[in-house]
């Protein structure tokens, strides 16, 4: 035990936050696109509503990049209130 221990600080010292996330999404990406193909579903939806799955897409990743920003230039406190009044 103490020598896992010892390893997850190891790890967790040399790989930042945003390593780690990203090899987390990496896998769960991974793993989801097996899952789809095992069940022979369509990664990308049904063709018709694909347009709308790309502007969903978009809008959540503008919704994320937002977020980012307003944590680097706002204090997290009054960042968290504001998307709370506005759900």
């Amino acid at each position: 035990m103490f020598d896992k221990l010892i390893l997850k600080k190891i790890f967790f010292n040399l790989v930042i936050g945003s390593e780690q996330s990203a090899i987390r999404y990496f896998i769960q990406t991974i793993l989801m696109v097996l899952i789809a193909r095992y069940n022979n579903v369509s990664i990308f939806g049904i063709k018709e509503h694909r347009n709308l799955l790309l502007v969903r897409g978009v809008f959540g990743a503008i919704n994320f990049i937002s977020f980012g920003f307003s944590l680097k230039f706002i204090n997290p406190s009054d960042t968290q209130v504001i998307i709370i009044i506005k759900s």
